[in-house]
């Protein structure tokens, strides 16, 4: 090879090796301003989800003031919702203690009532008046029957010393439904009720 064939190969050369630098400089140029772009972008998102996070917190936020308000204004009216609900109970439940005292009687004596049970009753009577169990029991049976009998019939029975029996009439009324507050219509109806007799009151006390 002649120095001068030699000398235009290197010439070539390097004008090949120019070209490839220039080429990878264009890419890494490329690339460069991509990865700007790409960062700019994320960037601009992050910074939107942040702005929309911040404006729905403070949404939020006065949604929550707004809420706390309306409580304090309306606290006044919701206790005196309260309160009278809270009357209608008491006074739903007066009515039905009032109910239970006319048909079986006060509190106390009922209690006492329940002190003695009909087998109880039946083995008293058969003792004290020398009798079997089976004939102190149709007594008893006779005698509290005879009585549901006659006052189911409206009529009233009366035992000296003892009280007596009779049938009270409740008018149709309004009542409350205490786990509602709502307002209730009650049947009329007729009660059996017991008033002791003043010998009985009295040795009771």
């Amino acid at each position: 090879m002649t120095l001068k064939e030699l000398r235009e190969k290197n010439e070539l050369t390097q004008a090949a090796f120019a070209k490839a630098l220039g080429v990878s400089s264009s890419l890494i140029s490329s690339i460069e301003s991509g990865a700007k772009q790409m960062t700019d972008k994320v960037a601009d998102k992050v910074l939107e989800v942040y702005d929309v996070v911040s404006e729905t917190a403070e949404k939020a936020e006065g949604k929550a003031g707004k809420a706390k308000g309306s409580l304090e204004k309306n606290r006044p009216k919701i206790r005196k919702t309260a309160e009278k609900v809270k009357k209608q109970v008491e006074s739903t439940a007066k009515e039905a203690a009032t109910l239970a005292e006319e048909t079986f009687g006060a509190p106390e004596e009922a209690a006492k009532a329940e002190s003695m049970n009909k087998t109880e009753l039946i083995k008293k009577v058969a003792e004290e008046n020398n009798l079997s169990q089976k004939a102190a029991a149709a007594l008893v049976d006779s005698i509290l029957g005879t009585i549901v009998d006659t006052v189911a019939a409206r009529e009233p029975v009366s035992l000296p010393g003892f009280g007596s029996f009779s049938v009270k009439h409740r008018d149709a009324r309004q009542g409350r439904n205490p786990a509602t507050g709502e307002t209730i219509e009650i049947a009329a109806s007729d009660v059996p009720v017991f008033k002791a007799a003043k010998a009985f009151k009295e040795k009771v006390n």
